[in-house]
């Protein structure tokens, strides 16, 4: 996983706020860690935020893809090929790509 430190640290309350608005609550040490990985996620968007996109040309069709949902389906992939890149995933669960739960709870 790629870490960036953030420029700033979103504050307990924000993190509280934020738990509010979706109807979750939290302990605190699950606000310690949000307060983290959430202040992580900031300071990673605002580097994406310094990438110089005027080179790069999207054309109408590209755009109305880039706006819809996408299916978890792979397409234009052999399933064998598929299988195979599953399995190089540093977790895996099921034949699916396993991430870091957000939550543990017991």
């Amino acid at each position: 996983m790629i870490n960036f430190n953030p420029v700033f640290m979103l504050s307990v309350e924000e993190i509280k706020k934020l738990a509010s608005l979706v109807k979750i609550s939290l302990t605190d040490e699950e606000i310690e860690v949000l307060q983290k990985d959430v202040s992580s996620i900031v300071g990673y968007v605002s580097k994406l935020q310094e990438l110089d996109l005027s080179a790069v040309k999207f054309d109408q069709e590209n755009n109305q893809e880039l706006a819809g949902s996408r299916s978890d389906w792979v397409i234009g992939t052999p399933l064998d090929e598929a299988k195979d890149l599953i399995k190089q995933a540093p977790h895996t669960k099921d034949n699916l790509i396993s991430t870091k739960p957000i939550f543990n709870r017991s």
